[in-house]
């Protein structure tokens, strides 16, 4: 694979040449280029809606994506990836939910950056509408989330947090289901974790 520009003024049709490119790579190289181009296209995608919209458009429902996530020498990236198309607009979120089931797996994950990017997927989708976080609260997404509170990587702390409270928002209390898993001490490390975040 050839090094690819990643200048802003690219324009439409580079950029749709490029992503298409990307994609294919994607589909049908070996482990090493799919790594190496999931960086790529990671950071195509935290260029903006422009770039996502792109990358939308040629990887349809995201399979490729979610082959990735299939691939655990790809999973990390992947999560990346998919963390930055939920973080863009309201209609490339709901194309990202698709991976959420993959996203609440990795929650319980032993790799900490895994735990990291997930969380922060999840956080990404949860805050996008009431539906998304109707849809990952009934995949279970919140004990996984309220597990990692736990996690003595304050990177995961954070990102848990961060999905804890878009997950929680606009609920009357915390869904009965989810009651046994939060305990005092989860309760002290968000707080802490609040603190260090926006204090």
């Amino acid at each position: 694979m050839d090094d690819i520009d990643l200048d802003n003024d690219i324009s439409d049709e580079e950029l749709d040449i490029t992503v298409k490119s990307l994609v294919d790579t994607l589909r049908k190289f070996k482990e090493a280029t799919r790594q190496r181009t999931l960086g790529v296209i990671g950071d195509y995608l935290q260029r903006g809606s422009r770039y996502v919209e792109a990358y939308i458009r040629h990887d349809i429902k995201l399979g490729a994506m979610l082959r990735a996530l299939n691939t655990p020498q790809t999973q990390l990236q992947a999560c990346w990836c998919i963390s930055n198309i939920a973080a863009s607009i309201s209609s490339h979120t709901r194309e990202a939910s698709v991976a959420s089931p993959y996203l609440i797996t990795f929650l319980g994950s032993e790799n900490a950056y895994l735990q990291d990017h997930s969380a922060t997927a999840v956080a990404n989708i949860a805050g996008d509408s009431p539906s998304c976080r109707d849809q990952l609260i009934a995949q279970g997404a919140i004990s996984p989330v309220i597990s990692l509170i736990a996690s003595r990587s304050a990177d995961v702390v954070r990102s848990a947090a961060f999905a804890l409270s878009n997950l929680l928002r606009g609920q009357v209390g915390l869904p009965r289901h989810s009651y046994s898993s939060l305990c005092f001490s989860g309760c002290v490390r968000v707080y802490m974790c609040v603190c260090i975040c926006f204090c």
